[in-house]
């Protein structure tokens, strides 16, 4: 009887330390990585009951490599190498470029042109948050009839693009950080978390099985939200306002999201929001969208918030609550 007890006890105690080792091995943890890249705050926050830091590691390493595929501004970066290629030269471009440049001609075309990647050379000429000085009008025009993909030939073969005119420049500040957010959408949904939400300076995404809530910036009260919505899961938001990047002089705002049909600070918007089925759709067509003041198609879920009579008022059809 002795026996028996002591081996019910040796079995008792084993069973107690499998189960403490299952709990180990089950708990759900949080993790938490950010940094800055493309001139934005990039945050992951994840859940998983193993530890997904590794994970994240590569994730941010990529973010770093590709942040030096996009940069047009430093000599090592791969736009600002085609940026000072001479007129008629050929380069092949990496996989990720080459997409999201080709990817960028449907903003383009739905804008009639009003939005384009390959407006850097106005860019340049405002250098809104460095010069805060409003160009010449004759500069802007002369400097409007290039920005246009005309100034490039896109080859599917190879990835490669010819420089057709030595005045045009790519700037991906309005889609870089959409196609970023994508990739380290896939890459923790490729590795099964279960949990995570991806901020990029107002372009979000996220996995869960239930519906994020996602504050909208008021434009004009940095420390408040103007709305708040339920973000689906695996859908992206992504949010554009003339209060990222601004100067103003004689009681006008000039900010950096530029309408290329008159070369000045797009103004029938102060903010847009979209939600979409990708970040780099959400994020080109936030910027479209507060360009042109209306959606290129009826289906696009979208909110912009506009100034009427020194007012702030807004439309669209984005379900949010007033907090």
């Amino acid at each position: 009887m002795k026996k028996l007890s002591i081996v019910t006890l040796y079995i008792i105690v084993f069973v107690l330390i499998i189960l403490g080792i299952f709990r180990i091995h089950n708990h759900t943890r949080y993790f938490q990585q950010e940094c800055i890249l493309m001139d934005s705050f990039f945050k992951i926050e994840a859940k998983s009951t193993t530890d997904i830091s590794p994970i994240l590691d590569e994730i941010f390493a990529h973010l770093k490599h590709l942040e030096n595929i996009l940069d047009s501004h430093s000599d090592t970066g791969f736009v600002f190498k085609i940026n000072h290629l001479p007129q008629n030269d050929t380069i092949s471009v990496p996989d990720e470029l080459f997409e999201i440049i080709k990817f960028s001609l449907t903003g383009e075309n739905l804008s009639s042109i009003k939005y384009s990647v390959f407006s850097g050379s106005l860019v340049e000429l405002w250098g809104i948050g460095e010069k805060n000085i409003v160009p010449d009008s004759s500069e802007i025009a002369s400097v409007l009839s290039h920005c246009s993909s005309s100034g490039f030939l896109l080859i599917e073969d190879g990835k490669k693009l010819v420089r057709l005119d030595s005045s045009t420049d790519i700037d991906l500040g309005s889609i870089g950080k959409g196609y970023a957010v994508d990739y380290a959408y896939n890459r923790l949904l490729k590795a099964n978390i279960p949990y995570f939400l991806i901020n990029a300076g107002g372009t979000i995404r996220g996995h869960s099985d239930s519906p994020f809530k996602i504050g909208i910036r008021h434009p004009r009260q940095p420390d408040s939200l103007w709305g708040i919505i339920n973000l689906p899961s695996d859908m992206a938001i992504s949010t554009s306002g003339d209060y990222i990047r601004y100067f103003e002089k004689d009681g006008i705002r000039y900010h950096h999201i530029f309408d290329l049909a008159t070369g000045y600070p797009a103004r029938p918007a102060v903010s847009t929001s979209v939600i979409a089925e990708t970040a780099t759709r959400a994020d080109m067509l936030s910027t479209l969208i507060f360009v042109t003041g209306e959606p290129p198609d009826e289906e696009i879920l979208y909110n912009i918030i506009y100034k009427e009579n020194g007012e702030l008022k807004s439309r669209g059809n984005i379900d949010y609550e007033r907090p």
